[in-house]
């Protein structure tokens, strides 16, 4: 390596183990990667070149003083084994022994009489050996180092190589075997949803072929009703353009879920309300019609026309509407006993209104005194009659004398409260339900007071030969109801929001269940007034201003309309008629139903069949003959009706329809799309939990399929 260019070359062709052995050659660190050892053994080697230079000459002379240092020491260790030869002793021989084991260390021989003693240079000898054999030693150890590494690095080579072999085999096995359970994955999935489409195809098929099928039978089904109804009418002699109607339609217009599930039909008694495929007719035509009265026929000729007229029912199936065998119409003209003679005087003379109040309330002569029907199942019922006149501001009063609590045999042992009363107000249109509408303000005997069905704790309960004074403040800020029982105030009960309760006329509202009562709408009261409320006046002597009157109804049954609804369980005719009357507010109508009769049955605002201990089918039965009395009350009562049932069976049609003799007689024919009935029979299932039975539902559709 005579130039820096050979230095270059020689140190850039080395490895890492041969350029640490040349700088542990050259006593420099053995420490930092390829780059700084070559960098550093290059820097050593010019550093030697500039010293080999340098110092030749002393280094001549060094290793001829070495040389002789190392042949007087060799000469010395020649005289001492001669010596132990000669001594032939077996420690000599001994010590020759540990000399032969031991060859670093150095024999040191007596000097012979005339000969130079040379300890001195022998110390130095061995001091010298004994560092060269350590560097050799170090040196080995490094070497040795060195080579552990280098075989630990050759080792994890190869055993990486090796691994990675190994995976690449066991890889190799692998995918065959994955790729085959993947694709058979795949196809399985491929064929999962190859067959569903093909399934969902077919079923769409099938669906589309059913739902064609169900619209046929509809269709027929709705021309056979309408054929069916309107034979009523021509065995009557009574044309069908000379007023009565027969509306019949396939869709119920924007109608949302709420609604159907809110009409859910009058078909809590399978035997008197049950319906047919769903979908909804509109009414009269979608409008109000002009309205014509038929020209009245003499008796004699009306029985004529029924007898050569009669028509045979087609299927001879029973009429599961019909009455019980008790049943008959005098039995319901005993009952009601001159039902309907009180008339209330013209003018402004307040009284319990005929118009405004439950069919089975009934008003006597003197117009104040009233009570409801607690025979023949009426009295598991609630009664109830708002007064002719309402105020819409002022101060103003009046009281409630409870003159009997009337005694019944026919209700259950269980009944918690066989006597009840509610007092109060409400708007006009706020039902006849009192404390279960908004704007509808109660106080019953039991001490609670109640507003859209909330019930809260006030006053006091109240009994038999109770006076409760009902006082309405519309003319503080913010207006209020209160009570007081006997005369003694009870509280404020209600608080009212002045903005809804603007321009409103609330009405005096009794609701009785089984109690006679006595309205007092003028001086003198039974009770003085509470102490502070002695500016109260009777409703009766009020600022004309102050006062307004109730709807007027129909004076002559030639004025009103009977609409009956016509189709099968759950089709929607119950949410068709609340509708209906909703949009003719200015008709009151009366929807005559199971589900009416049932609501009047509440106890503190609980549907019956939620706390009912008794028979439960024994408490339908009972609604069913109550709501075939009230539809011969009905026919004797000017009002607007709408006869909410399933009316499929002709006997039924004929019968209920002859109570309305005068009348102004439609029918509604209420049939869904298939799909939709089976949604709505499906939520009317799930909301009552008694499912019309099966037979009974075929028997009703084979009729509407029959000749």
């Amino acid at each position: 390596m005579s130039t820096t260019g050979d230095t270059e070359a020689y140190v850039a062709g080395l490895k890492v183990t041969e350029l640490r052995e040349e700088l542990k050659k050259l006593n420099q660190p053995l420490h930092g990667n390829k780059a700084a050892l070559g960098q550093r053994l290059r820097e050593a080697l010019e550093e030697k070149k500039r010293g080999e230079a340098e110092n030749q000459d002393g280094e001549e002379e060094e290793e001829e003083e070495e040389e002789e240092e190392e042949s007087e020491a060799v000469t010395e260790d020649e005289v001492g084994k001669e010596g132990e030869v000669a001594g032939g002793t077996a420690a000599e021989e001994q010590e020759e022994q540990n000399m032969a084991d031991e060859p670093e260390a150095v024999t040191e021989k007596p000097p012979a009489d005339g000969e130079e003693d040379t300890t001195g240079s022998g110390d130095a000898v061995k001091q010298e050996e004994e560092n060269e054999q350590e560097e050799e030693n170090e040196q080995d150890a490094e070497t040795a180092q060195e080579a552990a590494e280098a075989s630990e690095a050759a080792g994890a080579e190869v055993k990486e190589e090796q691994d990675s072999e190994a995976m690449a085999g066991v890889k190799q096995e692998q995918d065959p075997e994955a790729m085959a359970g993947v694709k058979q994955e795949q196809d399985s999935e491929a064929m999962a949803e190859v067959k569903q489409e093909q399934d969902s195809e077919a079923m769409a098929e099938v669906k589309q072929e059913q739902d064609s099928e169900a619209k046929a039978d509809d269709e027929q089904a709705t021309h056979k009703i309408a054929k069916f109804v309107m034979s009523y009418f021509e065995t009557q002699q009574e044309r069908v353009e000379e007023g009565d109607e027969v509306v019949v339609e396939d869709e119920v217009g924007g109608e949302t879920e709420e609604e159907a599930k809110e009409g859910k039909d009058n078909t809590m008694d399978t035997t008197a309300d049950s319906t047919t495929e769903s979908a909804s007719v509109a009414g009269t035509g979608g409008g109000e019609k002009e309205e014509r009265k038929r020209p009245r026929e003499d008796d004699d000729r009306r029985k004529d026309s029924r007898d050569r007229h009669e028509r045979p029912d087609p299927t001879k199936a029973p009429d599961p509407e019909d009455p019980s065998d008790d049943f008959s119409e005098e039995s319901v003209s005993t009952l009601v006993q001159g039902e309907g003679k009180f008339q209330p005087p013209d003018g402004s003379t307040i009284t319990l209104d005929n118009f405004n109040s439950d069919l089975y309330f009934k008003i006597s002569p003197d117009g104040v005194t009233g009570h409801g029907l607690s025979q023949q199942g009426f009295a598991y019922l609630w009664a109830a009659a708002k007064a002719t006149w309402g105020a819409r501001g002022g101060k103003v009063c009046y009281e409630v004398k409870i003159l009997e609590y009337i005694t019944v045999v026919d209700l259950a042992d269980t009944e918690e409260h066989p006597n009840a009363l509610r007092v109060g107000w409400s708007t006009g249109d706020s039902g006849l339900d009192l404390g279960e509408a908004p704007l509808s303000y109660g106080y019953g005997c039991t001490g609670k007071a109640v507003v859209n069905n909330q019930y809260i704790e006030y006053g006091e309960p109240y009994g038999d030969g109770d006076v409760i004074t009902c006082l309405l403040d519309l003319e503080s800020s913010p207006p209020s109801i209160s009570f007081a029982r006997n005369g003694n105030h009870l509280g404020i009960a209600f608080t009212l929001e002045e903005d809804k309760v603007k321009g409103q006329c609330f009405f005096p509202h009794i609701s009785v269940k089984n109690v006679m009562v006595r309205m007092n709408f003028c001086e003198p009261l039974y009770r003085p007034l509470p102490e502070g409320f002695e500016e109260y006046l009777p409703l009766q002597g009020a600022n004309g201003n102050h006062k307004q009157r109730g709807m007027v109804g129909p004076r002559d049954i030639g004025d009103c309309e009977v609409v009956m609804m016509v189709g099968l369980p759950a089709c929607g005719k119950t949410t068709w008629a609340s509708k209906h009357a909703r949009e003719f507010p200015q008709k009151r109508y009366t929807i005559l139903g199971t589900n009416q009769i049932m609501d009047k049955m509440k106890v503190s605002g609980l549907a019956r069949r939620t706390n009912y201990h008794g028979r439960w089918e024994m408490l339908i039965k009972k609604a069913t003959d109550i709501l075939n009395r009230l539809l011969v009350m009905a026919g004797k009562i000017p009002r607007n009706y709408i006869i909410d049932q399933t009316n499929v069976y002709a006997k039924a049609q004929y019968r209920k329809m002859g109570y309305f003799e005068g009348f102004v007689r439609k029918a509604v024919v209420v049939i869904p799309p298939h799909h939709e009935l089976r949604k709505r029979t499906a939520m009317r299932n799930k909301e009552m939990g008694d499912p019309v039975p099966e037979d009974a539902l075929n028997a009703m559709r084979g009729l509407l399929n029959s000749g």
